[in-house]
């Protein structure tokens, strides 16, 4: 056994505190997103999330995706694909059965993936990408690859596919993925802390409260996400989308900057980090059963019941992923094989 791996694996406390102050935007994204209705502050803030909050999810992604091990990277993709087929049917269940008694539909649980499942699909893709990327490549060419995985996101937006197999989230997320994937060896805390914390904080309220107020209709949303192409809802033109695709991948990076050098280290926050993956796959259930109900009981929450909402949700989560019940339905095929071993 080499030196090298007697070495324990070290956890940069940092990217698990910033992954759980990411994971509850998400979550906050989600909990506002389906009470709106014309509350027009709401949608503002909504839409404002939408422009940093998965843009720098996925950059920690790639960060984080580095082949150290062919073997080893095959089974992390499948081990998403794993956990998006579990929820991906758990969520059609419950959406198309239980709430909506619609029946169940395999061309959906095929080919549209259910709420945030689409970021399972898109990981697996992604690493997918690196494993059949050259390994010269990778390394002789970065700048190149990095300058292409721009073009293949700006240039999705002309295919009009839309929500088929959630392509255009996957296309046009690609560069933030890249990005990532080449930041590896680069200390950003280093870099982000020549940035006065109080200025961070200043551009980053002023950008996005500024934001709040101009984005206040649900008609940004189709670009902010970018999940569809140019030619659906297209509120500027074709071409006007296209170039305020442009602007919002400039806001997306420079206020993940921003966010990033806001982030604290703390013990508690950087284990919660640990546990993004139960977070995110189980909060989308969880909430189609809290909306139903709310439905039932004709309960229409206001934005401060929505935000301590959204702070119990994610606090919920981050307690019953100590249990192995919980483990056990985000890879259950891995479970099993490694329990027959």
């Amino acid at each position: 056994m080499s030196e090298t791996s007697l070495r324990p694996f070290y956890r940069d406390p940092y990217w698990d505190c910033l992954k759980t102050a990411l994971i509850f935007l998400v979550i906050l994204g989600h909990v506002i997103k389906y009470h709106i209705g014309n509350n027009s502050i709401g949608m503002g803030i909504y839409n404002s999330l939408y422009i940093f909050h998965m843009p720098l999810f996925i950059f920690i992604s790639g960060r984080f995706s580095q082949k150290k091990s062919n073997k080893r990277y095959i089974i992390s993709i499948i081990k998403f694909l794993e956990t998006y087929i579990v929820f991906q049917l758990i969520i059609t269940l419950l959406t198309d059965c239980i709430i909506s008694h619609n029946g169940f539909s395999w061309s959906k649980f095929l080919f549209t993936p259910e709420w945030a499942m689409w970021y399972l699909l898109a990981l697996a893709c992604w690493r997918l990408l690196i494993f059949a990327i050259p390994e010269k490549w990778l390394k002789d060419y970065p700048k190149l690859i990095i300058i292409l995985s721009f073009v293949i996101g700006l240039s999705s937006g002309f295919i009009p596919l839309d929500e088929y197999f959630t392509s255009h989230h996957i296309l046009s997320s690609l560069p933030f993925f890249m990005l990532g994937y080449y930041s590896q060896k680069t200390n950003i805390q280093n870099k982000i802390n020549h940035i006065p914390s109080w200025t961070a904080w200043g551009l980053l309220l002023i950008i996005l409260i500024t934001c709040c107020f101009l984005l206040k209709d649900k008609k940004y949303y189709y670009i902010l996400t970018g999940a569809y192409s140019y030619y659906y809802k297209p509120l500027f033109g074709v071409f006007g989308n296209f170039i305020a695709s442009c602007v919002v991948y400039a806001m997306a990076i420079f206020l993940s900057v921003m966010f990033m050098r806001i982030i604290p280290i703390n013990k508690r926050l950087a284990q919660w980090g640990r546990v993004t993956l139960v977070a995110y796959v189980f909060h989308p259930p969880l909430l189609i059963i809290l909306n139903k109900m709310m439905m039932i009981l004709s309960f229409h929450p206001r934005l401060p019941f929505l935000f301590i909402l959204a702070v119990a949700i994610t606090l919920f989560l981050f307690y019953i992923s100590r249990f192995k019940l919980v483990k056990i339905i985000v890879n259950p095929f891995t479970y099993w094989k490694t329990t027959k071993k």
